[in-house]
């Protein structure tokens, strides 16, 4: 049915909207319907990257139409559009140009066509084909008490586990309809569904804040593949994390944009979430289903690799109906296709063909260099290559475990862990590394393996000890007005593409705004907390200093110790991320405003967006201290952009900080640490920035004697 309601008065001269990568301003006599049905969109806890554009559309109506027109001049290639005069017709064109905006000015994010919810702390996407029912099983699951992202497009920013929200309304074709007016055969009441116009098309737009609950962001726990099929029994099939990437990225608006390093951002994503396919015929009970599905207990072991391809010619290439010539842009300027190689599964993508392979075993074991390469040949045949997997020259380093290029499996033959690599371990803050390959199968002679072990839980102990003082501390700081931003460790260890346990830390780091310094500090001391070091004047600390270092006990009850005093930790209160004049060319606005949202447990805090995370670690390895700490250099490999685009914006940011050569030392001293473990990608555009002549002098005196 198709309702006409023109005659309702038009509240709305100007609708503010928020795309994760857009300003979008509606002018123009909005109906108050439609405006409404938008309002999700207008809410200021959305995230919007400060760079996003804004785009400007003029709404206007004749007797007959109403017409959508891109202002000139915006960053936009939209053709106007006419719809028919009823509102829901104006609506329904309006929320086809948010999607395609959603993409076409967010470049650099991996969207994934999939809906996504939030149920009980638990990030939920559900992928399918269109016309699978996600939106279907979306308000169902809203009905059950899940919180609302999006039923169309979910956006991935690469470096982060987070997905961020793009609330439309959720958009329900024509057997959704009937699905809800008459369930089961019994035409039925009370749904939100009811009284929603419908489109000239069938389509109806139904806002999700109407009836439930919109979330800013989530963490995904659960992806589910969904189809309906009526003449089959409803049923959940496991999917390894391979086959659940497979079913993203055949699915994926960026597909080709990112072409293979779609799957490096993807891994992280799936690499925390169990993953099912559902076959169902009732969406009530698709959702109940999906309810009881719960994330897995920890993140998966996820390696990435490159295989090198040699294209068999240089002439047009027919795959899958489309043309395709060598030097293709989607493929990598190495000629490589990517792997994830997760536990118990693998996937290799090829932007270039467009192929997704789930790898077996044989192949598997090629990649990680425990086989030959003619396990290869059936996959070189499918891209028209010869395919070689790319070698590291010591892929059995211990402290090199987990990071790309290196084997997951097979380690049994690998050199004895040694009590030197237990004491490296410690020093560099990575005691997870050498249990996980022990528990792997790697030798250690049993006094090396249990103080292996003793070091990994007297290092996790201090992490949780220092995670649960972490909400009373950013709480302390929000009442004062100065909220913080958590810097280093537990960012890495939550919102990294490795395991949790495989990263510890010693203290815990803030970020506060240098005008709010000495309050947060100030608050600190009441609560309890002393400085180490006195600050030279009174206000040194909100000018020049980096940090302010102070210590307390930790909380809690320690009278089962002997009598012991409860041991103390220190909180590095920040100012700047480094020390020095470095510190002080970083633009510390930015670092606030464009911060993201990360989940550690059961809480979101702020953290650096992960171009900052990246130049972070730039600095911590060449500047922190003149002996590269262990844990910083792998927190630089882990945190280093894997995409194009995103290398390219990274050196473009090293460049306006003015810290090419910090940059270019910092990738120099990882790849000779952990050699192969970066992006070719990245090296070029890092070898490709421009030092100024005072970083040049900056650093000549850095880590002198008597200079600073």
């Amino acid at each position: 049915m198709t309702t006409t309601n023109h005659e309702r008065p038009h509240d709305s001269d100007e609708l503010r909207l928020r795309l994760p990568h857009a300003h979008v301003v509606l002018r123009g006599s909005i109906p108050s319907g439609v405006a409404d049905a938008l309002g999700d969109l207008t809410r200021t806890d959305l995230f919007v990257d400060p760079s996003a554009p804004a785009v400007t559309f003029e709404v206007t109506s004749t007797d007959d139409a109403w017409l959508v027109q891109p202002r000139p001049g915006d960053p936009v290639t939209m053709p106007s559009v006419s719809t028919a005069l009823a509102d829901a017709d104006l609506l329904d064109a309006l929320v086809g140009r948010l999607n395609r905006l959603s993409f076409d000015l967010d470049p650099l994010r991996l969207h994934l066509h999939c809906a996504a919810l939030d149920l009980h702390g638990t990030g939920i996407l559900l992928a399918g084909a269109s016309g699978s029912g996600k939106s279907t099983i979306s308000v169902e699951l809203i009905s059950q008490g899940a919180a609302y992202l999006t039923d169309e497009c979910v956006s991935v920013l690469p470096g982060s586990s987070t997905v961020f929200a793009y609330p439309k309304p959720i958009t329900l074709k024509a057997g959704s309809l009937e699905y809800f007016a008459t369930r089961n055969g019994h035409p039925t009441a009370g749904m939100p569904t009811a009284g929603v116009p419908t489109a000239h098309n069938g389509r109806a737009n139904l806002r999700a804040g109407s009836f439930g609950t919109v979330v800013p962001q989530a963490r995904i726990g659960v992806i589910v593949a969904v189809r309906h099929a009526h003449d089959e029994p409803a049923g959940f099939t496991p999917l390894s994390a391979a086959e659940a990437c497979v079913r993203l990225l055949s699915d994926s608006l960026d597909g080709v944009r990112l072409g293979p390093s779609a799957l490096d951002v993807l891994a992280q994503l799936a690499a925390g979430a169990t993953a099912w396919e559902l076959v169902y015929d009732d969406a009530a009970e698709a959702a109940e289903l999906i309810a009881d599905i719960r994330p897995p207990f920890r993140r998966q072991l996820t390696v990435l690799h490159r295989v090198l391809v040699d294209q068999n010619s240089d002439e047009h290439q027919q795959f899958g109906g489309g043309a395709v010539v060598s030097g293709d842009p989607n493929r990598s300027a190495d000629h490589s296709v990517r792997v994830a190689r997760f536990d118990g599964s693998a996937v290799l993508h090829d932007g270039y063909s467009r192929s997704l392979v789930v790898l077996d075993a044989k192949q598997i074991a090629v990649i990680e260099g425990a086989g030959g390469t003619a396990s290869l040949a059936a996959i070189g045949e499918t891209l028209g290559a010869t395919i070689t997997p790319v070698r590291v020259p010591d892929p059995f380093d211990p402290m090199g475990f987990g990071l790309p290029g290196r084997p997951v499996s097979g380690i049994g033959d690998a050199p004895p862990i040694t009590q030197g690599d237990v004491d490296r371990s410690v020093r560099g803050q990575c005691t997870g590394v050498l249990v996980e390959q022990w528990g792997r199968g790697r030798p250690a002679d049993a006094t090396t393996a249990a103080a292996a072990r003793r070091s990994h839980e007297d290092g996790q102990s201090t992490c949780l000890l220092l995670e649960r003082e972490l909400p009373g501390l950013v709480d302390l700081l929000e009442a004062v007005d100065a909220p913080p931003v958590v810097l280093k460790g537990p960012v890495s260890a939550h919102d990294g593409p490795l395991p949790a346990h495989l990263r510890d830390f010693g203290d815990l780091d803030l970020l506060v705004a240098a005008d709010r310094i000495d309050a947060a500090a100030a608050a600190l001391m009441t609560a309890g907390f002393e400085r180490c070091f006195e600050q030279v004047s009174a206000d040194f600390d909100s000018r020049f200093a980096k940090s302010i270092t102070l210590q307390r006990p930790f909380a809690g009850d320690w009278g089962a110790c002997d009598g012991a005093e409860p041991p103390t930790f220190e909180l590095d209160l920040h100012r700047t991320l480094i020390p020095g004049p470095f510190g002080e060319r970083v633009p510390l606005d930015e670092l606030h405003t464009r911060a993201v949202a990360v989940r550690i447990h059961n809480r979101w805090y702020r953290t650096l967006h992960p171009e900052h995370r990246f130049l972070h670690a730039c600095l911590h390895v060449v500047l922190g201290s003149p002996e590269p700490r262990l844990h910083s250099v792998r927190d630089l490999v882990t945190l280093a952009p894997r995409t194009p685009s995103s290398a390219k914006q990274a050196a473009a940011l090293a460049q306006r900080w003015g810290m090419a050569i910090v940059l270019q030392r910092g990738l120099a001293i990882a790849e000779s640490t952990f050699p192969g473990s970066l992006p070719p990608e990245l090296l070029d555009e890092a070898n490709g920035v421009r030092p100024s002549p005072v970083e040049r002098f900056f650093l000549a005196s850095h880590h002198r004697p008597g200079r600073s």
